[in-house]
């Protein structure tokens, strides 16, 4: 609510007006500079006719609420999947222009010769393509956010449909009132990347300054990982020169695209009134009435009609999503502080290694009484399960592994939580030295705390043992490759995201020329090496050693001609003199917490 107002002082409009603003402050929070355009999904539908009115005030209030821009962009989406779509999309724009939003309509692209409707999972398919169109159009006009309409009717449809397929506790939560886009991955820009070029874009076109998280990355000299082996030699003074000016930060991408839902907490029947209320005329999709269509038609069809018991009604829905967000939140919030308490010893992104000591134990048989020990247990199982998920986003190729594998490495990583206290040194020495788990090695190094290291430290770390996790070898067959066709001599290509780890591109002086990512091989050893120059050639021999032991240089990228020519290993920064290709290569987006002033980062 603006400061210095009343609500009750406000007239019924402005009251609406009002409730909606303190929905998008509670789940947006606009940075100190002036913002961008704001992006609105519009489908024509009562719900995001709503939200583009009320935006529209927003903008026009803009003296009594701060940090909304006057600009704003809404998208149309046709979906093409019934006669008269492209009308419609068509109406609604013109709707739209008469509000003084800047609009444009985004038509849906369905295989040739394809009905969308008999598709077997058409509404699948329809969701992955509208939302990949609506974060394209995002990048297209320099827009970060994307404010969706979907209001309480459409949430609880969405528990009860979690409910039915089986999901439980956080599962239950419903859609979230912000999060990333959705079936983007991997679509440079959209998908947790591209705050480097946004800014270069919008500093060439003086909309704004950036923002804090958006802002180009300046990490500090990398640091390397160390080995679980002792080297066999040690680095001589002129080695440990030529290995300091070899090094080149690689930035980490940050930026994309996140939706917001600000009306999650109006019902379908405020949306109508808001709409009358301004004479704004919706489009009804009849496609939405026939509950043989689609399942959200039918469980839409089963609220509406009050055929279900009171613990399945629209108002039990909706509490059972508010207290699963709010589990979340916490769970959340708990594992960033155990992160965050955690010391990162290194983040080695030239390949792929992180080194992390966890705390010490995890059980919390000191904090609570018996009787409701065991339910702590279990909490502190997620708290633990939900901490390896965040240490392997750090390196792994997969970004959310399925909780029995997570299950299966907590039991590995902290045993106190699966044995009794007078045990648990016994079964902490028997554990594997080494596992993999979703993509990742998990290596235990002894590195035991120095003694001038603070109590505090000493009782939370773990004194003893290090984990090193770095990127699982290949398996033949398995290998990920990517193919950058021929473009013009001098143009770059297309941002990729190989292995769900490195951002890359080429540039190739011949057009000709197809090159490809693959993860570098045992068999490339030998010529790579010989094409190198004899300066290059030391180069890379101390680079091997320091940030690539053993069998994690099998896990680099690198540039190769189809015949099998190993051009560059651009993590590392080398290449051949002949190779004709240049290149860039970005690390992917990780949370890196308070650890992000630590120096760590390579």
């Amino acid at each position: 609510m603006p400061a210095g107002f009343r609500r009750r002082n406000f007239p019924f409009p402005l009251r609406r007006l009002c409730d909606f603003w303190e929905a998008v402050r509670t789940i947006w929070s606009p940075p100190g500079s002036p913002v961008g355009p704001i992006g609105l999904a519009v489908s024509g539908g009562v719900d995001s006719m709503a939200l583009a009115v009320l935006f529209r005030d927003l903008s026009n209030h803009s003296h009594h609420f701060t940090c909304i821009p006057r600009a704003l962009r809404a998208f149309v989406v046709d979906h093409r999947a019934r006669e008269g779509s492209d009308v419609e999309a068509k109406y609604v724009l013109e709707s739209l222009q008469k509000l003084g939003i800047k609009s444009r309509v985004l038509t849906l692209e369905w295989p040739p010769g394809s009905n969308p409707l008999e598709l077997a999972n058409f509404e699948t398919k329809a969701r992955e393509l509208r939302y990949q169109a609506l974060g394209r159009a995002c990048v297209e006009d320099n827009i970060t956010e994307l404010f969706l309409g979907h209001h309480e009717d459409d949430q609880a449809e969405t528990v009860l449909m979690r409910l039915a397929a089986g999901h439980r506790g956080l599962g239950l939560e419903g859609m979230k009132s912000e999060a990333e886009i959705p079936d983007c991955y991997g679509i440079h820009g959209v998908h947790q990347s591209g705050a480097l070029e946004l800014y270069q874009r919008l500093r060439d076109s003086r909309l704004r300054k950036p923002r804090l998280h958006e802002r180009k990355q300046n990490p500090s000299p990398p640091t390397h990982i160390p080995s679980a082996e002792p080297p066999s030699t040690t680095l001589l003074p002129a080695e440990e020169e030529e290995l300091e000016s070899s090094r080149s930060p690689m930035h980490i991408e940050n930026g994309g695209v996140r939706i917001y839902r600000p009306l999650l907490g109006f019902s379908k029947r405020t949306l109508i009134s808001i709409c009358q209320r301004n004479n704004i005329f919706w489009v009804n999709d009849h496609t939405n009435l026939d509950p043989t269509l689609t399942q959200r038609n039918a469980v839409r069809s089963l609220l509406e009609g009050n055929r279900l018991p009171l613990a399945l009604c629209k108002a039990s829905l909706l509490r059972l999503s508010r207290r699963m967000r709010q589990e979340r939140l916490l769970m959340t919030l708990r594992t960033t502080k155990i992160i965050d308490k955690s010391q990162i010893i290194v983040l080695d992104t030239r390949s792929g290694g992180l080194g992390i000591r966890f705390r010490n134990r995890f059980h919390p048989r000191f904090l609570h009484p018996e009787p409701h020990l065991s339910k702590a247990i279990q909490a502190a199982k997620h708290r633990a399960e939900n901490t390896l998920s965040r240490a392997i986003d750090f390196v792994g190729p997969q970004h959310s592994p399925s909780r029995t594998k997570l299950a299966l490495a907590r039991q590995l990583v902290f045993p106190d939580l699966e044995c009794h206290m007078k045990y648990e040194d016994e079964m902490k020495a028997g554990l594997r030295m080494t596992f993999t788990i979703a993509g990742v090695q998990f290596k235990r190094v002894e590195l035991p705390l120095p003694p001038e290291t603070l109590h505090y430290s000493r009782f939370m770390l773990d004194p003893q043992y290090v984990w090193m996790l770095t990127r699982e070898p290949f398996r033949a067959g398995a290998m990920t490759m990517l193919s950058f066709n021929p473009a013009a001599p001098g143009s770059w290509s297309a941002w990729q995201l190989w292995d769900g780890r490195y951002w890359i591109r080429v540039r190739c002086a011949r057009s000709e020329e197809t090159v490809v990512v693959r993860p570098f091989a045992e068999a490339d050893m030998k010529p790579f090496r010989a094409a190198l120059s004899p300066e290059k050639r030391a180069k890379f021999a101390c680079l091997l050693k320091i940030c690539a032991p053993a069998k994690v240089r099998w896990t680099m990228p690198a540039l190769a001609t189809l015949a099998g020519r190993v051009l560059a290993l651009p993590s590392l920064g080398i290449g051949v003199e002949d190779g004709g290709v240049m290149w860039d290569i970005r690390y992917k987006h990780v949370e890196l917490g308070r650890h992000k002033d630590l120096g760590i980062v390579a």
